[in-house]
């Protein structure tokens, strides 16, 4: 029998209980935001992306729901709302739901080959590429000077870090985009480069425009914001709250 290759095993042990010390962090920060308990201090952004995205999911279709109880409207209700709100009850709390069977399938997809981006990856990248083209216009310089422009007045902001990395990063990044990307990403360049070569005075300028851009793209909504935004009798667990709505649903 071929022998447990023992750094793998090792590896997949480490992911799993940093995955599941992150899904731990996730939930505590859901709980302590709407108990109104402060929570938006140092955690990890990507804790708070996927913090505030439930509590917004949560937020948004209990409004709808609540707004109106009315027999017609309950029997008019997407029952996509529904099972949106038991899909978030089921993360939080660990229940029994058919979107774990989902994780678990994606989780092996990825594992095949490289994910594609996220939406703000991809943004951050046209708005790049947009401005490598700008400063090439505006700088009369070579693709590849203009990246290292680019690099060099970058800031330090967690936002623009994975840009941050190289000169060869920006400019493996650009060139992909224009072989990749797709057309209304293109487009968003394109748009971009035009934009910055009507209010960038130089290639600082620019960069320095690029970068806002990136940045409140990027920017993670405080959690105590959305809470407050939540129904003032919409409860914590919503495990009797989904069921009290599909009796009202079914009558």
């Amino acid at each position: 029998m071929p022998k447990l290759d023992t750094k793998v095993a090792k590896l997949k042990e480490d992911y799993s209980q940093a995955d599941a010390l992150f899904a731990s962090e996730v939930r505590d920060h859901v709980r302590r935001a709407v108990e109104g308990r402060e929570v938006d201090g140092d955690a990890p952004p990507d804790v708070k992306r996927v913090a505030a995205a439930l509590l917004a999911i949560q937020a948004q279709f209990a409004r709808m729901l609540l707004s109106d109880q009315s027999p017609a409207k309950m029997q008019a209700a997407d029952a996509g709302v529904l099972e949106a709100l038991s899909l978030v009850d089921a993360l939080l709390d660990g229940r029994n739901h058919p979107i774990w069977k989902f994780l678990r399938g994606s989780t092996k997809g990825r594992a095949a080959g490289n994910p594609a981006p996220d939406a703000n990856t991809e943004m951050a990248t046209a708005w790049a590429s947009g401005a490598v083209r700008a400063i090439k216009e505006r700088e009369q310089v070579s693709e590849t000077e203009a990246c290292r422009i680019f690099h060099q007045n970058l800031s330090d902001a967690p936002a623009v870090a994975d840009l941050k990395r190289s000169v060869e990063t920006i400019r493996c990044r650009v060139r992909r985009f224009d072989l990749e990307a797709a057309s209304h990403l293109k487009e968003a360049a394109e748009q971009w480069r035009v934009e910055c070569l009507a209010e960038g005075r130089d290639g600082r300028g620019i960069v320095s425009l690029t970068e806002a851009e990136i940045c409140a793209n990027n920017r993670i909504p405080r959690l105590s914001d959305i809470t407050r935004r939540r129904p003032i009798n919409y409860p914590l667990t919503t495990a009797e709250y989904i069921e009290d709505l599909r009796r009202r649903v079914e009558e």
